[in-house]
């Protein structure tokens, strides 16, 4: 997968701050693009490099979707799982530090971090407030940990809870401590995008005289209080590849308020005491193991626990619903707006799809922890007059407009990015995003994907437990698995060589439903870059000495389909007659692409044992026209590729000088994630599809006769 989708910036919109221990983890949410959206974009370039002359792609060699990755993986805007910054304790560039290097069979030499110590007790009140005690002893192995953890930086969330930082000294190799003085402890603002709607604030300790080898110890204590009130909930995941020597976590919580666990890798032990209930986890590891790279959170496959004090996700829902529903508040100016944007229609999915296009594209997106700890938005009257807002800003608008012409409309959270696992506990740690169910066309919406059309969904919003605010029904409910017909792409190129060798084509395409989505987020990303979109698309199929040009449809118009052309041409003469592969040039999707059938398409996670897969429906059609004074070698053979879930052929045929080739894939996948024989099968029927657009022809001088 592409360094794009790997690192990509984390936006954590619904993230609320919430009481974890040291090694809790955050997941993104969804990308904001800030390209201009206000008319169509042309961009061309070039790329001259040093390739063999038959422009053909070698199995072992190149990989044609190099580019396309990026910017895939860009308008998706995924990332891997990363270090909460909003834990407790200790800052997330340790959990980064502390991970173990590949192969590393002696940790202690490797790394950068050694957790020696770490000890929370969560003291959880019958309010569902918690006091948490910490405990840390970090010992910095290398020079790069000193320089970067020397003055760590502990965040909180300043309307709900306290920290205090105590106890805090530079323990040196020979057992000496030096203090950290009381104003070596420095508040500041948490760095976001917009300050004034961030309550993340950080403390940071100036530890004195730090070398490597030196141990970092402090002492905290946060006091905080429920996020929902009444409601305890808790999540964490430890990494298999950190250095620990000692970690324990209690919770010591009131028998009026008894915990529910789920834990995966982590033993819980349960005890009375007194009036209380003790629960309390052990957890070491000496030896460190390299972990291969997956796509799915930690929260999904790692070790990991869940607690919670909520008896039911219809309960937890109930306590959080007025903290959102009194910010949907129809006001003049909302009734205003709602009646100036669907004026002229009577139509009430139209009215439905006019005021999500105008919300999607007039209201900036901003992925902030935003308000009372990240899960209370702000009134809608509030956003419209901003014009931005965040992922439960932007709901609770659009629900806002919605109810102001009749139609209801449902807040629901959901995981927006990597994560599809949820506890059976009921908690908001496996949530980061929140978006809208309408519940009269059965379909939800999400207006911070400024690119996907009404009635779709982004790709990674597909198949995901969901808990809706408010409404009919039971809170927990799943989104729709993607469709074959929700993803759709169909494109045409005419390709032809002169007399001379030289190749040229046209290429036109046309994508619906979620991949629309997609292709507008790369137009947005092409446009931005300029020519240097192109010459990346031309370098990674090693095109050479090619140029050409893209002409993308506004993006700002958020119609069901979406559609680009490309022409592009070679500058040197072909050596056809050696035989040679048709190139795609900048056609942007092929069958095997990961734009449409999503990471289980990227090597990058062959070891994974849990991915994605997206359902969709491809037809691709290829023309090449040679002169009149050549022939064709031969006719390839017609191809076919078959499993459960995938149906791939291709068809060779020739008309007088014009060789074609239709290739057509059906996709279908029932659930959201491809696991054992489905995923096997899945990775090599990819496989073979790209073989078959790896397919050679030779166009030669006729036979003597």
């Amino acid at each position: 997968m592409s360094v794009a989708l790997r690192r990509a910036v984390v936006l954590g919109c619904f993230a609320a701050v919430i009481a974890a221990p040291h090694f809790a983890g955050a997941q993104s949410s969804d990308y904001s693009g800030d390209y201009s959206r206000d008319y169509p974009g042309s961009i061309s370039g070039s790329y001259s490099g040093d390739y063999s002359q038959d422009y053909a792609r070698e199995d072992s060699g190149d990989d044609t979707q190099d580019s396309m990755s990026d910017a895939f993986a860009s308008a998706a805007a995924l990332s891997a799982p990363v270090a909460n910054d909003v834990t407790l304790g200790v800052p997330s560039q340790a959990i980064v530090l502390a991970q173990a290097p590949a192969g590393s069979s002696a940790p202690a030499e490797g790394v950068a971090v050694r957790f020696i110590a770490l000890d929370n007790r969560f003291d959880v009140h019958a309010d569902g407030s918690s006091t948490v005690t910490s405990h840390v002893e970090l010992q910095l192995i290398s020079p790069q940990a000193v320089a970067a953890l020397a003055e760590p930086a502990l965040s909180y969330s300043d309307s709900l809870q306290d920290l205090q930082i105590r106890n805090a000294y530079t323990l040196k190799k020979d057992g000496t401590r030096i203090p950290v003085a009381p104003e070596a402890i420095l508040v500041r603002q948490k760095a976001m995008p917009t300050p004034l709607f961030s309550d993340l604030k950080e403390k940071v300790i100036l530890f004195p005289n730090v070398e490597p080898g030196d141990t970092l110890v402090y002492d905290t204590v946060i006091q905080s209080q429920a996020r929902i009130g009444g409601q305890f909930y808790f999540g964490s995941f430890i990494p298999r590849t950190i250095e620990v020597d000692n970690e324990t976590i209690t919770f010591s919580a009131p028998r009026s308020l008894p915990l529910s666990f789920e834990s995966y890798g982590l033993a819980v032990q349960k005890a009375a005491e007194g009036d209380n209930l003790i629960y309390t986890i052990h957890y070491a590891n000496r030896a460190p193991v390299f972990e291969q790279t997956q796509f799915l959170s930690e929260f999904d496959y790692g070790q990991r626990l869940f607690a919670s004090s909520i008896g039911s996700f219809d309960a937890m829902a109930a306590g959080y619903a007025p903290m959102v529903s009194d910010k949907i508040v129809v006001t003049p100016k909302i009734l205003a707006k709602a009646n100036e944007i669907t004026a002229g229609v009577s139509d009430r999915r139209e009215r439905a799809r006019k005021l999500y296009d105008w919300v999607s594209l007039h209201v900036r997106y901003i992925a902030l922890m935003f308000g009372d700890g990240g899960i209370v938005p702000h009134a809608a009257d509030t956003t419209l007059a901003n014009a931005y807002g965040d992922c439960k800003d932007h709901a609770v608008l659009y629900s806002a407009l919605l109810k102001a012409k009749g139609i209801a409309g449902d807040p629901v959270i959901i995981n927006g990015s990597n994560g599809y696992f949820m506890p059976q506990i009921p908690q908001l740690l496996t949530f980061n995003h929140m978006i809208v169910f309408l519940p009269e066309f059965g379909l939800y919406a999400d207006t911070t994907s400024n690119t996907t059309p009404f009635g779709a969904l982004p790709q990674f919003e597909y198949g995901k437990p969901v808990i809706r605010i408010g409404g009919a029904g039971g809170a927990l409910q799943h989104t729709p698995v993607l469709s074959e017909a929700g993803s759709t792409y169909s494109s045409s190129s005419a390709l032809k060589l002169d007399s001379a060798g030289k190749l040229s084509g046209t290429h036109a395409a046309t994508s619906s439903g979620a991949l629309s989505g997609v292709l507008r987020g790369v137009a947005d990303q092409a446009i931005a870059q300029g020519s240097g979109f192109v010459n990346a698309i031309l370098q990674a199929r090693k095109l050479d000495a090619a140029s050409g040009s893209m002409w993308f449809a506004p993006t700002g118009d958020l119609t069901p389909q979406y559609n680009y052309k490309t022409n592009f041409q070679f500058g040197r003469p072909l050596q056809s007659d050696a035989g040679f592969v048709p190139p795609e040039g900048l056609n942007l999707v092929d069958a095997y692409s990961a734009a449409l059938f999503g990471p289980v398409a990227e090597s990058q996670f062959a070891n994974s044992d849990s991915l994605p897969c997206f359902s969709g429906r491809l037809v691709d059609d290829y023309t090449l026209e040679f002169p009149a004074d050549k022939r064709l070698v031969a006719l390839p053979p017609d191809g076919q590729v078959l499993s459960a879930n995938i149906d791939f052929r291709s068809h060779w045929s020739l008309n007088g000088n014009v060789v074609s080739v239709h290739r057509e894939l059906h996709a279908h996948f029932d659930t959201a994630l491809c696991t054992g024989d489905v995923l096997r099968d899945t990775r090599a029927a990819i496989v073979r599809i790209r073989k078959d657009y790896l397919t050679r022809i030779a166009i030669a001088a006729p036979h003597a006769s």
